[in-house]
């Protein structure tokens, strides 16, 4: 990545962590919104989404199919654990607190919905079926759980992920974490900062 890409995604990322990510091509943009285009299976880009990081300009390109959201897999292409989040910084956002603890962030998967519709979810299950172990992490929010109940709906009514999911974890950033775990993580960056200048370790506020 860039040093321009960089000082223009800093705003995103907290002093003293960086996410690092590499994107595949994907078509022009306009200047200054960030672009995020997962692949399919097959390596053919199906979505992409965009983000002003000057404003709140969000949208999604137009042909993306939201059953190929954002994804980041773990480093086990056999791990049985995913973390669903509604959007891409939001789930960077919980590796990086995983991380920040100490945990082995790289033994999860982490997926974007793009919102709050399942569609992603029950694909990336059927194409992921090691995947077993589901922590809802949308946002602490009318939207964010509401979307959690429907997630569970739809699992129930999909007759093959009903009998191959074994857990599913209502798991939405406490209420002292703001409203999505971005949130949360700038909030445990400046605790861990001030921490570090007393130096004592700080809790993330993550559940274990």
């Amino acid at each position: 990545m860039g040093a321009e890409n960089e000082n223009t995604l800093r705003p995103y990322v907290p002093t003293g962590f960086q996410i690092s990510v590499t994107i595949p091509e994907a078509p022009p943009v306009p200047p200054h919104n960030l672009s995020a285009d997962p692949l399919h299976p097959q390596r053919k880009a199906h979505y992409a989404c965009l983000r002003g990081i000057y404003g709140t300009f969000k949208n999604d390109v137009d042909g993306s199919d939201k059953r190929y959201s954002f994804s980041l897999p773990s480093a086990d292409k056999d791990s049985p654990y995913v973390a669903v989040t509604e959007s891409p910084v939001d789930a960077l956002s919980v590796a990086s607190l995983l991380k920040m603890q100490g945990e082995d962030w790289t033994k999860n998967h982490y997926l974007s919905l793009g919102g709050t519709a399942p569609r992603a979810l029950l694909r990336f299950l059927h194409d992921h079926p090691a995947v077993n172990c589901i922590s809802l992490c949308l946002d602490n929010d009318r939207a964010g759980l509401s979307g959690m109940e429907k997630i569970r709906e739809a699992l129930k009514e999909d007759a093959e992920l009903s009998r191959c999911v074994r857990v599913v974890v209502d798991n939405p950033p406490p209420d002292f974490g703001g409203k999505d775990y971005n949130e949360l993580l700038q909030k445990a960056a400046a605790r861990y900062a001030a921490a570090k200048r007393e130096k004592t370790k700080p809790d993330c506020g993550m559940e274990k």
